[in-house]
């Protein structure tokens, strides 16, 4: 007799917006409103999905809207199951960071991508200074971002958060492009 092997479910990456019951115009605008209508006088607390199945599944407040892989098709799940199924795929969360934070964060990178680059031809002054500055910077972000700086709160989520932002296409044209930076500086000429 043949006893059963185990298995485990391969990873699966999906999109999915949780249906909070005012956001049909951004579910629509994410995913397109073909196979997704309502709510309906009948259904005022529901979206209508059409499944693969050709059926009908109502998606109601708090409900997962998951597109099914064919085009017009999707299923809803509830945030329990979603919870306990799905996890975040942190290499592909689009950052939302307010403006002001997002300006700290360009203006940290640029200024430690410099610091990286000049620091074995800086003067142990300029070195102090700018590790204060980015100190400051860092310090900054997180203040931005609500956390306190006693306890260090400020600098763990700004760091934190640096760590993820650095990993976007963003951080790349943040990047300290002066002259030494760029290699266009001679060497050993830097102040």
């Amino acid at each position: 007799m043949t006893s059963p092997q185990k298995f485990r479910k391969k990873p699966l990456k999906i999109e999915a917006i949780q249906f909070t019951g005012s956001n049909a115009q951004e579910i629509w605008d994410a995913f397109g409103a073909a196979g997704i209508y309502g709510p309906t006088e009948k259904n005022p607390d529901s979206l209508i999905l059409t499944t693969v199945h050709g059926d009908e599944a109502p998606a109601r407040a708090g409900d997962w809207v998951i597109p099914d892989g064919r085009q017009g098709t999707f299923y809803p799940c509830k945030p329990d199951i979603f919870a306990a199924t799905y996890e975040p795929d942190e290499a592909h969360t689009d950052l939302r960071i307010d403006p002001p934070v997002g300006s700290l964060l360009r203006e940290y990178h640029r200024r430690l991508t410099h610091f990286t680059h000049c620091l074995p031809e800086l003067h142990q002054a300029r070195r102090d200074q700018m590790c204060g500055e980015l100190i400051g910077l860092r310090g900054a972000v997180g203040v931005a971002l609500g956390e306190e700086v006693k306890g260090g709160g400020a600098d763990q989520a700004a760091g934190e958060l640096y760590a993820r932002w650095r990993t976007s296409g963003e951080a790349a044209e943040a990047t300290c492009s002066c002259d030494l930076c760029s290699g266009r500086h001679p060497e050993g000429s830097a102040a």
